[in-house]
């Protein structure tokens, strides 16, 4: 069924179904200006020829498009709302994946740092274990005040570590994650 022969009465009816929505009767006949019996009329040859649908009994009946519509399909209106639909929808996706992106630097950053402190507390172990092989009787006290000077000393170059896995490597990927959100 071509637009050019609907009636002008099938023609308000499609126009009201345009919109997207189901309808019943009364909401056609309300937004069409018609009849009852003008509305029933339309909406049977309309439904006879595959253009409208109907969805539940006669009482309770709504309406909706079945298919695109003549009018639709020589405007591209269907395809350009997809083609608007689907780049709203990678935009979307874009910007999560790079939200994912920044969450993985600093998740990445986490793992750097826990790192270091393994590390730092494993070397800890190792220099106490060494001293406490090499203690005597009689050198006992310059041990004991060896091993308090030794940890201190270690856990200075921890927090040294730390630090500066915090600074240089943290930071920078941090920095690399805040640089890109603010070019988006």
């Amino acid at each position: 069924m071509d637009k050019n022969e609907f009636t002008e009465n099938e023609k308000k009816i499609v126009e009201a179904l345009e919109k997207g929505t189901a309808l019943s009767l009364g909401e056609l006949q309300r937004q069409s200006g018609m009849s009852r019996q003008a509305v029933i009329n339309a909406v049977k040859r309309l439904n006879a020829n595959g253009i409208v649908k109907q969805q539940g009994t006669q009482n309770g009946a709504y309406y909706f498009l079945a298919k695109m519509t003549y009018g639709q399909f020589q405007t591209g209106e269907v395809f350009s709302n997809a083609v608007i639909n689907a780049k709203a929808t990678n935009e979307i996706l874009e910007k999560k994946v790079e939200q994912v992106r920044g969450e993985m630097k600093s998740l990445y950053a986490n793992i750097i740092s826990l790192m270091g402190i393994f590390v730092s507390i494993f070397a800890l172990i190792v220099v106490n274990a060494n001293i406490t092989f090499s203690l005597t009787s009689e050198n006992m006290r310059e041990v004991f005040w060896g091993i308090i000077v030794m940890n201190v000393v270690v856990v200075v170059c921890i927090l040294a570590l730390l630090i500066g896995i915090r600074f240089i490597l943290v930071g920078k990927l941090l920095k690399k994650n805040d640089d890109k959100d603010g070019t988006q």
